[in-house]
């Protein structure tokens, strides 16, 4: 790595920082705008997209929104910063603000499906819900192409038949029908096949925004993000399983596209209707996905290429076959459009098992992740974004943000787009998706950390190419031939389950993949006994189970392994050629490369018959199958199996296994190697990395953007081989390179020293008021001749006058006079004495501040808050979040009482301590003695359990800062012999105060001072 790579790494270029969401969802100021840019900068932020959300009190794409964006652009101008649009207000894409939804044709239209088995002689009585009748069928259940229409035995709003005593039918009612939903702000979703309702949102959103942002258009404004698509409403499928995607002229396009009638055949999307029913559903998907990527994505891209900006978002539902098929169709074929393909990533989770509603439970979240990074690789998109921390909550630490990051970067993704930079908080805002990561946290003070942090690993892992020993095949195309909706069947069950056990335990088992449709397979070459596409070298293809595979990519597939490849399947094999007829010529390939008849196969696994035993066999040379008695069988035997085809080129154990917690990326730059490795495990990790690589190794370090050469090693052959303790959500880059390392980083840590345990009581002092949230109100309305008067009384208890005592108001009407019938006015009291001294806001802009410090008495108090509202003022501004105390006081633990503030705390929560609601910085402080040391020797300051951060002070001078493990410092040269004075400011999060919950915060455990 040169010296000026090393250079960018150490603090690397605004493209590679960090782009939150900036949520407008307020009133929107010029000034207020420009200060909030300049406090990202000044922390490390990159860039921003432009959001906006719910809570927005000014026009969206009115006058004063566009000159808001105007005044960004020239701010973000003078400080290189990047823009970023977003296309909506609030989302999904494609509703224009709400615009567009006014016309119930832009609704989205989907496939409702009834369906009732009926015995021999049974009268079948099924509803007909709202919507265009398409099919009405009876289909013999024995035979399954004995099919009968119906359409002539419907009576009013009920289809009413009585099957023939011969056979037992199921009967299948097909409706195209128009979601509503009145649980969603605008009644449904946007219908994206709908020419007029792209139209709309383009005229409404993009060509305003060509129009007046043309100066900044590809200079400053970089991108424009498009969020969460979909062919389906999501409010219907989530609660009707028995529905599918559908638009108004699908008939007529489908019969265009594959020279048949679709309606005829509508019973094979549902259920089993003998041998064309793979072919009709595949035909069904590819249609659906060709005209939703024709007249919505193709489109966007265009657009965006005209006025030179980049294509970026995310698609609904990332994770696995299921939901891919549902809302999507093809993924991969869609995600292609993006000049910046994107991910999002919701909840204070990193790997963990999936499910939502209607979508079968996966075991992994890892898939749409790799799914979209591997898009982006054989698209020869160098960034990969993600949106990231959306509903977290407000426990989020910048801890939990570096455990989350680490994993998602490990899998592919290089661009942080944090989820959310809220204008405001005020009111209900606080609860749209939290948290705000902005000025309003606690945290925000320290941000540039982990700003610095993600920009140099976004700089890192965009650097090069990605390397990858293993192309997964995407088995869309049997998913698509085996799925009917609202079913789980035997063997779309088998393909998913064996696609998510991939796609999890290759990467536990330090085996890197891509995942391939099967056009990149297509357009790849053989060389080397490597399959190379857009600069991917894979040595092994794995194929989960499929039933159906284009021919043209069975014979890629032979030709690979004739060339010296290898190529994996897996319990099924293909029986039908997914894009032509050569269903005999695809099934004797795969009898010749395998030795295993695929028709049998699928017949076995539909009876229920499986192996006695997991077992491996291959008969051509390179093409191995696998087969087992159940998908988990192939975890524990997952390594070894890859292992018989081709040399696993990391390994990281932890007591003679694979150690499962750690994650890893390779990158090859110019014949030069990175790894990044990332622990998601919340506890260390000792493990021994063996890395088939021979170069000259160091460690970058991402926290300061030095060098430091990775001693330790033992060389193997082509092998690097060291051990290594991960912190808890530790990391750890490795670059292999001809040069010798070009800084001198931290110095290991010993492994033993002279400890001196820190005394259990300390002084005590909060940086910042203390927090109680008043939520007892009783509400009175009376109505007078020109207004209505809303009175809202509460009491609190104080055993003391504290030295400063606020009443803050959140999102409540400006404390003012009242003006008569045209206007409206907030005012209040205590203790019957109007309070009219303002504060500056605290927290957020939306936070009234009123000192009420000298209208209080010890003992009870009441509070009074008095809104007038004028008949001409319009609807009024009432109460929408609880007002909260704050200022210099300790609360009583039972009955919220103030009281003096404390001055010395134990070690131990400060929530049980007198600070329940307390969210800030606490600053913990003691004397001591260091005996006599050498100027050789290192003392280390640690802190055992921070919640959530802590920053060390010695000796008046501030040692550092740690907002994740290890929470120790270096202190050598600020300690001496003798009494030191130690200070730990310990920073917890907003919910203690936001959501008032007392929430584990300070200093849980011990502190130590360790002699080395």
């Amino acid at each position: 790595m040169d010296n000026l790579m090393l250079e960018s790494f150490k603090t690397p270029p605004n493209e590679y920082r960090i782009a939150p969401f900036w949520f407008w969802n307020f009133a929107l100021d010029e000034n207020e705008i420009e200060r909030q840019i300049r406090e990202m900068h000044a922390k490390g932020i990159g860039g921003f997209f432009i959001h906006g959300r719910f809570g927005l009190r000014t026009e969206y794409m009115g006058e004063q929104w566009m000159r808001c964006i105007e005044r960004a652009c020239t701010v973000a101008r003078q400080l290189d910063m990047h823009v970023y649009l977003y296309d909506e207000n609030p989302f999904p894409s494609g509703v224009a603000g709400g615009e567009a939804m006014k016309d119930v044709r832009h609704f989205n239209k989907f496939l409702d499906i009834s369906r009732q088995t009926v015995a021999p002689g049974e009268t079948a009585i099924i509803p007909i819900p709202e919507g265009k009748l398409l099919s009405a069928v009876a289909l013999g259940i024995e035979e399954r192409t004995h099919l009968l229409d119906l359409k002539d035995y419907i009576e009013g709003q009920n289809l009413v038949w009585t099957a023939p005593a011969d056979r037992h039918y199921e009967v299948l009612v097909f409706i195209a029908a128009t979601a509503r939903y009145k649980g969603f702000i605008y009644g449904s979703e946007p219908d994206y096949f709908e020419s007029s309702l792209v139209d709309t949102f383009f005229a409404y959103t993009h060509e305003r925004y060509a129009t007046r942002l043309k100066p900044f258009l590809g200079t400053v404004i970089k991108g424009i993000f498009t969020d969460e698509p979909k062919i389906q409403c999501i409010y219907h499928m989530h609660e009707d399983g028995n529905t599918t995607a559908w638009f108004a002229d699908l008939p007529e396009q489908f019969r265009q596209d594959h020279g048949y009638d679709l309606l005829p055949h509508l019973a094979c999307l549902v259920t089993d209707c003998g041998p064309i029913t793979g072919k009709v559903r595949r035909d069904f998907w590819t249609t659906v996905t060709n005209q939703y990527v024709e007249r919505f994505f193709k489109r966007y891209r265009k657009w965006c290429e005209e006025n030179e900006i980049a294509l970026t978002g995310h698609l609904f539902l990332e994770e696995g076959l299921y939901a891919n098929t549902m809302y999507q169709g093809n993924f991969p074929q869609v995600l292609s459009q993006f000049h910046i393909p994107g991910v999002d990533h919701l909840g204070l989770t990193a790997e963990s098992d999936y499910a939502i509603r209607r979508i079968p439970r996966s075991i992994t979240r890892a898939h749409g992740q790799k799914l979209v990074s591997s898009t982006a690789h054989i698209i020869r998109a160098p960034r990969v974004l993600s949106e990231t921390f959306g509903c977290c909550g407000w426990t989020l630490s910048m801890e939990h943000m570096k455990w989350i990051v680490d994993w998602q970067m490990s899998l592919g993704i290089n661009f942080l787009c944090p989820h959310a930079f809220y204008y405001s908080l005020a009111g209900v805002r606080k609860t749209d998706a939290p948290p705000s990561q902005f000025y309003q946290a606690t945290y925000w003070p320290h941000y540039k950390l982990f700003a610095d942090y993600t920009a140099r690993l976004s700089y890192a892992l965009s650097q090069g190419r990605h390397k990858a020993q293993i192309a997964l095949l995407y088995p869309i195309k049997g998913f698509h031939s085996e799925w009917a909706p609202g079913i789980q069947g035997p063997i779309d069950s088998l393909i998913a389950e064996y696609f998510d056990i991939y796609c999890a335990y290759l990467l536990k088992e330090h085996i890197d993949y891509d995942i391939l449709p099967e056009e990149a397979i297509r357009s790849a070459t053989c060389v080397d006994q490597h399959l190379r596409i857009a600069g991917e070298e894979y040595e092994l293809v794995i194929m989960p189970p499929t039933t159906a595979l284009a021919y043209e990519t069975a014979l890629k597939l032979k030709e690979f392994v004739e060339d010296g490849g290898k190529v994996m399947a897996t319990m099924l094999l293909p029986t039908e050629d997914a894009d032509d007829e050569k269903h005999q010529e695809i099934r004797d390939l795969f009898i010749q490369l395998f030795d295993r008849d695929p028709v049998q196969l699928r017949e076995d696994i539909l009876s229920g018959i499986a192996p006695s035993q997991p077992v491996l066999t291959q008969k051509v040379e390179g093409a191995l199958f696998f087969e087992a008695p159940k998908p988990a069988d192939l975890i524990p035997r997952l390594r070894d199996l890859v292992s018989k085809a081709i040399r696993p080129e990391v390994s990281v154990r932890r007591e003679d296994s694979e150690c499962y917690d750690v994650t890893y990326l390779h990158r090859t730059l110019d014949g030069e190697d990175l790894f990044f490795f990332s622990n998601n495990c919340d506890e260390p990790r000792e493990v021994e990395i063996s890395i088939r690589c021979d170069g000259s190794p160091y460690m970058l370090d991402i926290e300061t953007g030095h060098a430091v050469a990775l001693t330790g090693c033992i060389q193997q052959g082509s092998r690097t081989i060291f051990t290594h303790r991960f912190e808890r959500y530790g990391s750890l880059l490795v670059y292999f390179g001809n040069e010798p390392a070009l800084a001198v980083g931290r110095q290991a840590r010993a492994l033993e020293g002279q400890e001196i345990r820190l005394g259990d009581e300390w002084a005590f002092r909060l940086e910042g008021p203390n927090s109680l949230t008043l939520r007892d109100w009783n509400l009175n309305i009376l109505t007078q001749q020109e207004k209505l008067i809303y009175t809202y009384t509460t009491c609190f208890e104080t055993e003391f006058v504290p030295d400063e005592l606020m009443l803050v108001l959140d999102d409540m009407p400006e404390v003012a006079t009242y003006a008569g019938c045209a206007g409206s006015s907030c005012r209040v009291f205590v203790n019957d004495r109007e309070c009219v001294e303002k504060r500056s806001w605290i927290i957020d802009p939306g936070f009234q501040c009123l000192n009420i410090r000298d209208l209080i008495e010890i003992g009870t108090n009441q509070l009074k808050i008095v809104i007038d509202q004028g008949g001409w003022s319009g609807d009024p501004q009432l109460m929408s979040a609880e007002p909260r105390l704050m200022g210099s006081f300790s609360v009583n633990a039972g009955s919220n009482r103030l009281m003096p503030p404390k001055t010395t705390l134990r070690t131990g929560s400060w929530t049980e301590q007198g600070y329940p609601y307390f969210s800030g910085t606490g600053v913990y402080c003691q004397t001591v003695e260091i005996p006599e040391f050498s100027r050789d020797q290192r003392i280390v300051l640690r802190a055992e359990e921070p919640a959530d951060m802590v920053e060390f002070v010695v000796n008046g001078a501030r040692a550092g800062v740690r907002p994740w493990p290890p929470f120790e410092i270096e202190i050598t040269h600020l300690v001496k012999p003798g009494p030191n004075t130690v200070e730990l400011r310990i920073t917890n999060s907003l919910a203690n105060l936001l959501q008032s919950e007392p929430c584990p915060s300070g200093l849980l455990s011990e502190a130590t001072i360790i002699i080395y």
